[in-house]
């Protein structure tokens, strides 16, 4: 893998793309890193965002394929990540169920369709490792956009699977869940 064959532009900003498996081959320094860049992005977003220190993203999705990231070509420097979180058991038709969550994308790169780049990543990565499972979004009421945003690309509102357990505010958070298994991953972004 070379970062140049990763590396795409999107409205003018040359960024490289890892999927779960791209990002499991980094040297450890490197996911160490980005780790260390997305910890401290959560950091911002502590009232709708499950926090995660570096080595717990490591130990439980960078590692295990389990999570996407942009960098930013030329620096490095984080642009976006997202996770997706593997619940135990089955949901009621008999599918793995994993959540999509840590959703972000650094406040000077909105608005040029990462975040969206990051679910399609996200769905997909999911597909070609799992193809029979579940892909959900838990998302905060307080925090409209992204629920619209899943929406735009497919996602559809159901009733809260049976083995998944709301985390956010301890469990009392509002939230919409949201199946991102209808994603449609060729959307013209």
């Amino acid at each position: 893998m070379t970062v140049e064959a990763l590396s795409e532009t999107r409205k003018g900003f040359s960024y490289v793309m890892l999927s779960g498996p791209d990002l499991m081959q980094l040297t450890s320094s490197q996911k160490n890193d980005i780790a260390g860049q997305v910890s401290e992005l959560l950091k911002s977003q502590s009232t709708t965002m499950l926090q995660f220190a570096p080595d717990e993203l490591l130990e439980k999705y960078i590692n295990k394929g389990d999570a996407s990231a942009l960098l930013a070509y030329d620096t490095g420097q984080l642009i976006g990540f997202a996770k997706n979180h593997r619940w135990p058991g089955e949901n009621e038709n008999g599918q793995s169920l994993y959540e999509f969550g840590s959703w972000l994308v650094k406040a000077e790169y909105l608005g040029r369709g990462y975040g969206e780049l990051l679910a399609l990543i996200a769905s997909e990565t999911i597909r070609e490792k799992d193809p029979n499972s579940q892909l959900v979004a838990v998302c905060s009421v307080d925090n409209p956009k992204p629920i619209a945003l899943l929406q735009k690309l497919g996602a559809r509102e159901i009733p809260k699977p049976s083995n998944l357990d709301i985390i956010l505010g301890e469990g009392n958070a509002k939230v919409v869940i949201l199946d991102m298994t209808t994603l449609d991953n060729s959307p013209d972004l």
